[in-house]
């Protein structure tokens, strides 16, 4: 037999048969201590029982265990929704008491019987029958739950217009142990395009009158009278209160006739749109200006205002304008005469002023002008003539060119001034003189300006016997002296000469070379070198630019040259210092056809002729004056003299059968046979 103790309790056990050393047995907790769950361990040990009470535990309140609990007089017999450890505590929903509350019970177990609870956390609900009276501006109102509130929980943006539909935004309930409370976000609603208009009358004229603009509430704002009635003006005053308009103050008066307002009048025979030029009050009168209806007019039209409306009076004040395209006058400029016109239109009674050189060109300043019922008249004159810009152009003819140049700078009127030649003319270079009067150049004299000489110009330069052609330099300008090397011409000759181009042409000075050899100085021919030659009875000079021509030097020189009428080359040389010539080269020249011709006139009539054939000086044939006038008879004789034809018409004779009359055959040619020769001849007559 054993005593067994669980938790104080002692109770007897024996072993229901032998037990072996070292077997061990199990005791319900229960069956010792009706508090205590579990199982006793019972070993037996050589004889001897031992107990181990390691197992067993107070006993827990079980769930679906019933306990009886009373809240705010209602006792209700409650089942565990879940187990409570013995010692410990557990909660249990305050509404399974009581409906009206919400929290948790608070129970303690003791070796699973419930010895105690507390409702101290139970709190009361808000059931949707308890009401809250808020305010809000000068209404209140009573809210409710809009379903049962727990304590501690709250209902969110709740419309502020439940309480005052003057009102926007939201408030929120809040239910504290059976106590509601509010929390309000509300405004007053504005005033806006939404917003209803409101009905007034205006000058016995109904009504309405809405805004546009977002008002706030408990402000005002203006309309205009005459959105109600137009014949009126002045502001209507409405306020906004929680959103609803309403009329605060009305201050309307008749309409005036303002300047944008307007009435056609006719001035003149011309009708048009005339304005006042300020406000007239109703009742009152005022002007508008004469030229809105005729422009050709000014003055004042007087006009009325009546109930807003314009009304044209009188306009025998509207007097004529001076225009710029239909009046002028006659004014005086430098003792010229001119006609002006006003550059702009002058009113009646009034000024005005016109440019001198819009009267009379070149001339600057200006003319004050006065208008009386439309003549113009001349106040005064100020003009003075311009000077010549840069920029103005003069023509002129230079070097057979028409061209145009311009000043190089500006020009006092009355003042000369220099212009470039070579914008008349790029062949040529310089200035050339001009003068200005009022704006108006003139060329004095193209004398000035010198002929360029293009580049690559070529000039024969002789130095003794030699010739040398000196070309221009590229680029050379005209005036600029070039200096070349006498060896250049002449081995002979050492020193330098110089070339410039002046007026287009090219000068040669060779007064610097000398030259070394013996024979420059014995026996030379020395400048001027000349000498005469008879050719028949004519006599003519050979001449050399050159300064000397060295002994035995010789050239070859053309007939013409020296006596004209003959053809061939003379031969000049020079010996012992004399310079000689050789005529035998040359011969007289003859009438070459085509080349020699001659009209011949007789009677009124004419005969072109020339050679058939080359005719030598001094020869001559016959032509029958018939041949030239018909009215004629006897011989022409026609002779060729050093190349040129000449006639004798003395031994023409008039027939007795001849008249004054004149008979005309233009343009015809005929071959007529003189003595010896045959020759071409147009005849007219």
């Amino acid at each position: 037999v054993l005593n067994v103790t669980v938790a104080g309790r002692v109770a007897s056990w024996s072993p229901s048969a032998d037990m072996a050393s070292g077997d061990t047995e199990q005791k319900s907790c229960a069956e010792v201590n009706a508090g205590y769950v579990g199982q006793i361990d019972i070993t037996c040990f050589f004889g001897v029982l031992s107990q181990n009470p390691s197992g067993c535990q107070a006993k827990p309140c079980l769930t679906g265990d019933v306990v009886s609990l009373s809240l705010d007089g209602q006792t209700q017999n409650v089942a565990l929704s879940s187990d409570i450890t013995s010692g410990l505590t557990g909660t249990l929903d305050c509404s399974a008491v009581n409906a009206d509350y919400s929290g948790s019970v608070l129970l303690a177990c003791i070796q699973g019987q419930v010895t105690s609870h507390n409702t101290g956390g139970c709190l009361s609900n808000c059931p949707t029958s308890l009401g809250l009276s808020l305010s809000l501006g000068d209404l209140s109102a009573t809210v409710n739950p809009s379903s049962v509130m727990q304590s501690g929980t709250s209902e969110y943006n709740r419309e502020c217009s439940e309480i005052n539909d003057g009102f926007n935004g939201s408030y929120t309930l809040t239910c504290t142990d059976g106590t509601l409370s509010a929390t309000l976000a509300c405004t007053q609603l504005s005033c806006g395009s939404q917003t209803a208009p409101v009905s007034i009358t205006v000058g016995g004229t109904d009504g309405s009158v809405s805004i546009d603009e977002t008002v706030a509430s408990g402000s005002t704002v203006d309309t205009l009278c005459e959105e109600v009635n137009s014949k009126y003006t002045g502001l209507v005053t409405l306020s906004c209160s929680k959103g609803l308009l309403s009329l605060n103050a009305q201050d309307c008066g008749v309409l005036p006739c303002e300047p944008w307002h307007f009435v056609i009048g006719t001035v003149h025979g011309v009708s048009g749109l005339i304005t006042p030029t300020e406000q007239i009050p109703v009742g009152s009168t005022g002007i508008g200006e004469c030229g809105a209806a005729n422009i050709e007019y000014s003055g004042d039209v007087e006009l009325a205002c009546n109930e807003g409306q314009l009304e044209v009076l009188d306009t025998s004040s509207c007097r004529l304008t001076c225009s710029s395209y239909g009046s002028s006058a006659s004014v005086t400029i430098d003792e010229g005469q001119y006609t002006v016109s006003p550059a702009q239109r002058i009113p009646h009674g009034g000024t005005g002023v016109q440019q001198c050189g819009e009267a009379a060109y070149g001339y600057g300043g200006e003319i004050q002008l006065s208008c009386d019922n439309g003549v113009l008249s001349v106040e005064g004159v100020d003009c003075h003539p311009e000077w010549c810009d840069p920029t103005l152009p003069v023509a002129a003819t230079l070097g057979g060119v028409e061209g145009t140049t311009t000043p190089l700078e500006r020009i006092e009127s009355g003042a000369t001034g220099l212009a470039d030649c070579s914008e008349l003319n790029d062949a040529y270079t310089g200035t050339l003189n001009v003068s200005c009067y009022a704006a108006e150049l003139t060329v004095l004299s193209v004398d000035t300006c010198m002929r360029k000489c293009p580049a690559f110009m070529s000039v024969d330069v002789r130095l003794g016997i030699d010739l040398e052609a000196w070309l221009l330099p590229e680029g050379s300008i005209t005036g600029e002296t070039i200096e070349w090397n006498c060896s250049e011409i002449s081995s002979d000759f050492v020193g330098n000469s110089t070339m410039i181009c002046w007026n287009g042409t090219l000068q040669v000075d060779t007064s610097g070379c000398e030259c070394l050899e013996q024979r420059c100085h014995e026996s030379t021919c020395l400048w001027p070198l000349e000498t005469d030659v008879q050719l028949g009875s004519a006599v003519g000079k050979v001449t050399s630019e050159a300064l000397y021509i060295l002994m035995g030097d010789n050239w070859t020189s053309t007939c013409e040259d020296t006596i004209a009428g003959y053809d061939g080359d003379l031969l000049v040389w020079c010996m012992d210092g004399v310079l000689s010539a050789d005529p035998s080269g040359c011969s007289p020249r003859p009438c070459t056809p085509g080349v020699a011709n001659l009209s011949i006139d007789l009677g009124g009539a004419s005969l072109s002729v020339t050679p058939e054939s080359d005719l030598q000086s001094g020869d001559d044939f016959d032509l029958q004056c018939a041949s030239i006038h018909a009215g004629y008879v006897g011989n022409v004789t026609v002779t060729c003299s050093f190349g040129n034809l000449t006639a004798d018409v003395q031994a023409c004779e008039m027939t007795t059968t001849a008249t004054s009359s004149t008979t005309s055959s233009t343009g015809t040619e005929t071959t007529l046979t003189g003595t010896g020769t045959s020759i071409t001849t147009s005849i007219t007559t």
